[in-house]
């Protein structure tokens, strides 16, 4: 019983863990993202205003950040 029990907890630890981690780089991409590319209409390499598939996409991720972290910088990108 104790041994499933340290089990169970290393394992717990571990997928926190890897969540936690997967945060950190989740948003070091976004930050990276919001200074190559300041204007969010930018992303994808686009030179001109332009509204795509892409662009709905990577916000999406962005506001999915937001909802994660509640920085309200990844919110406030989109706008």
């Amino acid at each position: 019983m104790k041994t499933q029990y340290y089990m169970v907890k290393t394992f717990l630890l571990s997928v926190i863990s890897l969540f936690l981690s997967n945060i950190e780089y989740a948003t070091r991409m976004a930050d990276s993202e919001m200074i190559r590319c300041p204007e969010s209409w930018q992303l994808d390499f686009q030179p001109t205003l332009k509204w795509d598939y892409c662009h709905g996409l990577e916000l999406e991720a962005f506001m999915d950040l937001y909802a994660i972290t509640q920085d309200k910088k990844y919110a406030d990108y989109g706008l």
